[in-house]
């Protein structure tokens, strides 16, 4: 028996015996690893004698990690920590102890080996767990930054969860999209184009920022200047780059530059060529010669407007009326270099933009000599990154300005200029209305030719032949951008016979303006070719999912990137509306610097840097990593119970249990009073401002940040808890931000809380008005029979608190002006449920001027009861129930979507939905809430929010400019139909497991597409274990079970573009067999008719079914 402290082991995981057996072999020693609930790493020898017999236990402490739910131990002293209350981690045990980092020195918990600052444990990786969360709330973001006041319902918001237990408590922001990280930014407007150089073709990085304006160049180069002082012992090397105007020999300045890029024409070519296109003519020239090697003039005088090249030397140049012409770098007979004319088109039209970027064939390395310096006037770097080439493009895209069309031509040797294919752009369905306001924002604004590759595809050209992966695991695409932020994609194929196939059209709205399509090309690392369309909303294009070997089920992404104007605000004053406006991108391209973006401690090698216009400013920095959520952790070192963001004063609040870990080490924390506390944040740095403990034995039962109203003294009688009512409404009444925190005592004798408090907090600012000098104190005060479980605002500036098994409605009475308020309970409550866990109103999403006209409404969620609709009669001053739900829901979470629609959580992991029907003849049905939709989530909802991560789009069916999903259904085979689903309310969810979720209402029409899609993939999609989808998501309860309705599995129909065609075919054909995927009007008068339509009706295609689901991805 060995004795140790009295802590639980929650893990256990046997240590393979290393290949040498031990020198002493009169022992058999076996090893354990051990994980309490303090997160300390333990090592248990059993020494046994030869003969089975244990002589002796010994353990020893290895360090601390997150607090484990499984050990295993994997190999040379590699473990994964697998844990449910935090971040899973991979670590390496040590063979000897390192001395802890300065900044873990700080924390009680890592202080280990009788107080010595070192450890065994080293941490080689973590895996993101948001689990489990306790509370949520979502703060409005305007494109990330914080401090803005908006409308979180209408704008995209930023989820801050609090999670995790016991030492590993955090606080979590998860944001949808992709950060910019802003390194540099100048005042710079009217810039109308920007490219980047590389002083030699094969270079990393890039060297020069050529932009582009009205009249003018102008070129910016990356300076690198020596700084360090003689002497000097720091590791800081003393060179610090810089970004300045320069000048390049021979670059014509004084004109509009339509086009720059490096060239490269053959293996025996110049490396450090330059191609510059300008209105009047058209430059190669070479940085190393330091001259202009050839020169291409327009002819007759006529000026270029639109032009595109690329690295091989191809060239196409634009001219008013419609001239198309194409041109090419190649060698003369003296071997040197010369622009020759290919050929000339005339289309007749003016262009709107044109593109002739090369699809990728191959990642075969093309092998350079080393070429030696022969002494230009620049220092140029000659080390040669083997393996960028420079393919040719075999089409060219144009787009037109007076007709919705796009023009594919072909550039082979026998036929120049050729017009192989015309793609049509305008969806267009005969008899009925054009989807778009106006002709102009149907053309095609901006074009790209490019392969995107997956993101999890290895396009390293620096690694050998066998690592290297084909070109053909790319997809081959044209994006066009449209004048009102609609992004139309295509899918290209080149046949065998030479033509070329344009399929798989996608259609998604990225924004309200003209998008500007700028490709980032892959470079070494693991990220393929993306595609970056600016706007009103700067979006990534990208590539995800498939596999090494085959790009099928890859899937189209958009990621949006969220820009911050200001972060740092002058003297500390707030910042303004205006000052944080979301930012319009009207230029950017690729800039690859790293001696200018030197942040290798944030961003790995391979991650992309760009350079972004608007009309003001120009930034520079780098974007994230590309993918779909971003968590950002802060560790408490304490457990949360609640967290609420305060908007106007830009605070974080969250409720903690201080456990007091060291103190508590060898003592029964059961029988031990955790104090609980408020921790208030600054909501950007995380700084913390202040902190206000509550009393002994006193827990932390809800919290909310929302505005109230201060009624006077005048207005308030003591004697019958009413207030005076006005007639009208001021909508010019002042409402002020609050801080409102609900506790319970929780005393050993007591099986509920006999008692509790509902704290009024306020947040002040010094006479400067500093942002960053508040201090938040305590103005109102109300002691309540019970624990205050739940709050929310309610109509005209009040709350409602859920108190043991009531419900009270309460009001600030007071004088505002003297600074003394006092909390009220207005009027009779609602008395009758067992316990009132969750009270939940939509006072925040009505404006104060309907409040005279509109029934004052909550919902309460009682822990057994389900949940009741209550109704706030003013004139009586008295809360009433008028409607119930009869069945026995353990209720956990509540909302209310609508006056009279509610959706509800309960502890058997299932979801339910409730109708209300007001207007029913029948006492009985108005009384009663009808259960609409019942689903088996198989986690536990702790709550639900209403918001959404992801910026509103109008093709969410919202928009009056943007046609619904049944208007393209059409009578016949005339037309291309567009489908696009119509959103209703959003609503986001936390469970216990750490899932974060939502929940979005569907119309008729889209919910029955979707319903169809749901029941074909459930017929023909083998589930692993044989487990039938219908049979997992069923409503379970100890009572009973009764089908999944009312809901659609989104990851389950979502997981539909991840299937092979073959499968994708067999659900379409399913679903056109079973014919329920849409609602046709009808009556009986014409009921022959509509069946004859129905048999003429077009037949549901994979690729409407592929655009419908895209359009649902981008919604969450």
């Amino acid at each position: 028996m060995l004795p140790t402290p009295q802590r639980l082991t929650l893990t256990c995981a046997r240590v393979h015996p290393l290949g040498a057996p031990s020198n002493n072999a009169d022992h058999d020693i076996v090893r354990y690893l051990l994980g309490d609930e303090d997160g300390k790493l333990h090592v248990l020898a059993v020494i046994r004698s030869m003969n089975g017999n244990v002589e002796r236990l010994q353990i020893e402490n290895l360090g601390v990690t997150n607090i484990s739910s499984t050990l295993l131990y994997l190999e040379r002293g590699l473990v994964f920590v697998g844990s449910q209350s935090s971040d899973s981690q991979f670590i390496q045990i040590l063979d000897k102890p390192t001395r802890l980092s300065d900044e873990k020195k700080g924390d009680e918990n890592d202080l280990i080996m009788s107080g010595q600052n070192l450890t065994y444990v080293h941490v080689l990786d973590e895996y993101k767990n948001l689990g489990p969360i306790v509370d949520f709330d979502v703060i409005p973001m305007s494109h990330n930054s914080y401090g803005v006041v908006n409308d979180s319902l209408a704008s995209q918001c930023m989820a801050v969860t609090a999670s995790g237990t016991e030492k590993d408590g955090s606080v979590r922001f998860i944001r949808n999209g992709t950060g910019f990280f802003e390194h540099a930014s100048v005042e710079l407007g009217g810039i109308k184009g920007m490219w980047a150089l590389r002083k030699s073709f094969h270079d990393h990085d890039d060297a020069f920022l050529v932009q582009s304006y009205m009249g003018e160049t102008r070129i910016f180069g990356v300076t690198i200047e020596d700084s360090g002082e003689e002497g000097s012992t720091s590791d800081w090397d003393g060179t610090s780059a810089t970004l300045s105007e320069m000048q390049l020999p021979d670059f014509e300045c004084e004109n509009m530059t339509l086009y720059a890029g490096n060239v490269i024409v053959d293996t025996d070519s110049d490396l450090s060529l330059f191609l510059q296109i300008t209105k009047r003519s058209i430059r190669l020239i070479s940085l190393t010669r330091s001259q202009c090697v050839s020169n291409w003039s327009a002819q007759h005088g006529e000026s270029f407007t639109i032009a595109s090249a690329n690295e091989s030397g191809q060239i196409i140049v634009v001219s008013k009326g419609g001239k198309i012409e194409y041109l090419q770098i190649v060698r003369t007979d003296n071997n040197g270099l010369k622009i020759d004319l290919k050929g000339v088109a005339q289309i007749g039209k003016e262009v709107s933009c044109v593109n002739l970027n090369a699809f990728e064939e191959s990642t075969d390395s093309i092998q350079k000599p080393a070429i030696k310096d022969v002494g230009t006037p620049m220092e140029i770097d000659y080390e040669l990154s083997e393996g960028r080439s420079a393919p040719k493009s075999k089409i060219v895209v144009v787009g037109l300005w007076d007709e919705t069309n796009l023009l594919v031509l072909s550039l082979d040797d026998a036929s120049p200029l050729r017009t192989i294919s015309r793609i049509q752009l305008n969806r267009e369905v005969p008899g009925q209305q054009t989807c778009y306001t106006n002709v102009a924002q149907k053309m095609a604004r901006s074009v790209c030719l490019v392969t995107l590759g997956s993101l999890g595809y290895c396009s390293d050209f620096t690694k050998g032949e066998n690592d290297r992966k084909e070109a053909k695991n790319g997809v081959n695409m044209i994006l066009i951008g449209l004048g009102n932020g609609v992004l139309i994609s295509f899918v290209v194929n080149e046949t065998q016979e030479g033509s070329w196939d344009f399929t798989s059209r996608r259609e998604v709205s990225i924004g309200t303006r003209a998008l500007n399509l700028v490709v980032f090309p892959k470079h070494s690392g693991t990220k393929g070719a993306c595609v970056l369309a600016t706007g009103d909303r700067p979006t990534i294009i990208y590539l995800s999912g498939g596999s090494v070997k085959s790009s099928k089920t890859s899937r189209l992404c958009y990621s949006n990137i969220h820009l911050s104007c200001d972060d740092e605000f002058e003297n500390g004053a707030e910042p303004s509306i205006e000052k944080n406006a979301q930012l319009i991108v009207n230029v950017a391209a690729p800039f690859r610097a790293s001696s200018l973006l030197d942040d290798s401690s944030n961003h790995s090698d391979d991650s992309y840097s760009l350079c972004l216009s608007d009309d003001t400013t120009m930034r520079i920095g780098m974007i994230d990593n590309i993918q779909k959520l971003h968590v950002t952790t802060h560790k408490l070192g304490m457990p949360p119970r609640k967290v609420a963001h305060d908007v106007k004063n830009r605070l974080l609040c969250v409720g903690c249990i201080d456990q007091n870990t060291s103190s508590l080490q060898y003592s029964n924390r059961a029988e031990t009073n955790m104090g609980n506390c408020v921790r208030l944040f600054d909501d950007s740095t995380f700084e913390e401002i202040d902190r206000i403990d509550l009393d002994p034995y006193e827990m932390i039962l809800s919290l909310i940040c929302t505005q109230l109203k201060v009624t006077p003294n005048d207005d308030f009688t003591p004697e019958t808890s009413t207030i005076k009512e006005s007639e009208h409404v001021d909508a010019s009444d002042s409402f002020d931000p609050y801080i409102i925190l609900g506790t319970g005592y929780g005393f050993p004798e007591d099986d509920e809380p006999s008692r509790g408090r509902i704290i009024v907090l306020e947040c002040n600012r010094d006479r400067s008005n500093n942002m960053f000098s508040r201090k938040v104190k305590k103005v109102a005060e109300l002691q309540v029979r019970g624990g205050v479980f739940s709050i929310c605002p309610f109509y005209d500036g009040s709350i409602l608190a859920s108190i043991n098994s009531k419900t009270r409605l309460c009001r600030l009475v007071g004088q505002e002006n003297n600074g003394v308020l006092d909390l009220k309970i207005v009027g009779a409550g609602h008395h009758g449920h067992i316990l009132s866990l969750v009270v939940k109103s939509l006072s925040e999403e009505i404006s104060n001027a309907d409040n005279n006209t509109r029934e004052q409404l909550a919902i309460v969620g009682d822990m057994v009861r389900s949940i009741s609709v209550l109704k706030y009669y003013s004139e009586y001053q008295t809360l009433e129930e008028i409607a119930r739900d009869f069945n026995q829901n353990w209720v956990t979470a509540v909302e209310m979507l609508t006056d009279n629609i509610y959706l509800g959580a309960e502890n058997f992991n299932n979801i339910f939905a409730l109708r209300r029907n007001p207007n029913s003849s029948s006492q009985e049905v108005r009384c009663r809430l009808d259960t609409i939709g019942v689903f088996h989530i198989g986690e536990m909802v702790n709550k639900f929010l209403k918001g959404s991560l992801v910026l509103p789009s109008h093709t969410a069916g919202n928009s009056g400019n943007i046609s619904t999903f049944g208007q393209y259904l059409g009578d016949g085979n005339d037309g291309i139909r567009k489908m696009t689903p119509k959103l209703g309310s959003q609503t986001l969810f936390g469970t216990v497991d750490g899932t974060l979720g939502a929940i979005i209402g569907l119309d008729v029409n889209s919910s029955l597409f979707f319903m169809a899609l749901q029941r074909s993939m459930a017929k023909i999609v083998k589930p692993v274990g044989y487990l039938k989808h219908g049979d997992y998501r069923s409503f379970r309860i100890p009572r009973g079970c009764q089908p999944s309705r009312g809901f659609i599995d989104g990851d389950f129909v979502e997981s539909f573009a991840e299937l092979d065609p073959a499968m994708m075919e067999a659900i379409v054909q399913e679903m056109n067999k079973e014919d329920k995927w849409y609602k046709v009007e009808s009556n009986d008068n014409n009921r022959k008719n509509d069946a004859a339509k129905k048999e003429l009706r077009p037949k549901l295609t994979v690729e409407e079914v592929l655009a419908m689901i895209e359009d649902m991805a981008m919604a969450h």
